[in-house]
């Protein structure tokens, strides 16, 4: 038998309001239906957001244990969640990322680093034997071009204390003394020249560029130096043979940071000790990161520093009156890093609440409907159908069923469907016994008249007799 729900859900035509409605946007008035056209039709059947009629509603008390401990889950997710924004609200990032990619043309500054020599453990600092050199350099298009000639620009070095303050025993330790370029320092060039102008020490690409910038730093012997400068004077060959038979160590330590939520503290780079007869060479790379961040509120802002990289050493015998003891090389790394912090945002909030009650409703309530309330109300509406249901449920339910899970009739459309059958089948016996009755009627009528019939012909007989 066709399902008479068909009539309300055809696709061909719809039910539209003709008249003014009585109350608000669903108020009732004058409605007809309404031939669709094509396009209607197709608009009407990509409809992904129909209302479906509700019938009954089941529940039961394991549903609401079921529900309690939903409840209780999500209160403890959505603690969580609060504090986590709390900790995104003093500043602490959820979430973060760093992607390598290609260096800026742009120069980057120099960070700030000391250098320090040691002699038998202890501080040394005695010009009469060596002292520290910083140079800017710079290098165009690989010595290929004479007209651009390489520049060696003296950096003054300045006195600095290294290290990072500690606390021990009432004391505070963890500092030394060392020796730093002076980063306040700056440069113009010089008229007519192909020469940089410098607005502090700067580092940017590599042999192979265009331009090549970094800096040197040199651990010079007194020779160098001592001829022209009349404060100093050398110590001799002797006591400086016996010094290099000591333990002469150098260390290099910068002050920057690691991350973007990280302090800036002195670091140490490396540590080494120096070998009478032989020459040093240390190439050091610092990698420019530039920042971004997300605060919980959806603010931006960016920051840029500098981290070192990588280091590696090569020594050689010194060749005397023309190489220093040590010589580092400070330079840019061949990448940048990007980094990116995200923050618990309120739309983070309000989606972790929402997916945790979405799978809440997923888990426990798919379990709560289908095997406690679906089920509960299967058995109940079969029941009840068999008990006290019309002729069309009656028939439904006293067929065989077949295997278990074979039929799915629990729905809303399947009741309505079942009632209208029922209201179907009392309609047309309505319908039949109203005929019935009329034909019933039609025959009295008919026998009456007859009857009266008969009677005038009758009378009308008598009296011709007469």
């Amino acid at each position: 038998m066709a399902s008479p729900l068909k009539v309300f859900s055809r696709r061909s035509s719809e039910l539209v309001r003709v008249g003014p409605a009585l109350s608000g946007l669903g108020g009732t008035g004058q409605w007809e239906r309404k031939e669709l056209s094509l396009v209607e039709k197709h608009l009407k059947g990509l409809d992904m957001f129909p209302y479906e009629m509700p019938v009954r509603v089941q529940k039961s008390v394991k549903g609401g244990y079921l529900t309690l401990l939903a409840i209780g889950l999500v209160v403890a997710a959505s603690f969580v969640n609060l504090t986590e924004f709390y900790h995104s609200v003093q500043g602490d990032a959820t979430k973060s990322s760093k992607e390598t990619k290609n260096p800026t043309p742009d120069p980057e500054a120099i960070p700030k680093f000391g250098v320090v020599v040691k002699v038998d453990g202890e501080t040394f600092d005695d010009p009469s034997y060596f002292r520290w050199n910083f140079r800017q350099r710079a290098i165009y298009y690989s010595d290929s071009d004479e007209n651009f000639p390489r520049q060696k620009i003296t950096v003054p070095a300045v006195p600095c204390t290294v290290g990072n303050e500690v606390t021990f025993n009432d004391q505070v330790k963890g500092t030394t003394q060392g020796s730093c370029p002076d980063l306040d320092w700056s440069y113009t060039k010089t008229p007519g020249t192909n020469e940089l102008s410098f607005p502090g020490p700067t580092m940017n690409g590599e042999y192979s560029s265009p331009k090549f910038l970094y800096m040197d730093a040199n651990l010079e012997p007194c020779s160098y130096y001592g001829d022209y400068d009349e404060s100093v004077t050398c110590a001799s060959e002797e006591e400086v043979a016996a010094l290099m038979q000591k333990k002469v160590e150098i260390s290099m330590l910068w002050l920057g940071q690691l991350s973007w939520e990280e302090e800036p503290k002195w670091r140490d780079i490396f540590f080494l000790s120096l070998t009478p007869g032989e020459w040093m060479g240390v190439e050091l790379f610092f990698t420019p990161v530039y920042g971004d961040k997300i605060d919980h509120i959806f603010r931006t802002s960016q920051k840029q520093w500098v981290q070192f990289s990588r280091f590696f050493t090569k020594s050689r015998p010194i060749i005397p009156d023309d190489d220093p003891y040590v010589k580092l090389f400070i330079r840019e790394e061949n990448f940048s890093i990007s980094e990116s912090l995200a923050f618990f945002t309120i739309l983070d909030l309000m989606e972790s609440f929402g997916a945790f009650w979405t799978f809440m409703g997923l888990s426990l309530g798919v379990f709560a409907k289908v095997y406690f309330n679906q089920a509960k109300s299967d058995l109940l509406l079969e029941h009840i159908f068999q008990e006290h249901g019309h002729k069309a449920a009656q028939k439904f339910f006293g067929e065989p069923r077949g295997e278990p899970g074979e039929f799915n009739w629990s729905k809303e459309r399947d009741f309505v469907e079942l009632l209208m059958r029922d209201r179907e089948d009392a309609l047309k016996e309505t319908q039949e016994g109203q005929r019935e009755e009329r034909r019933e009627q039609l025959d009295e009528m008919k026998a009456e008249l007859r009857k009266e019939r008969d009677q005038a012909i009758a009378d009308l007989e008598a009296g011709g007799r007469r």
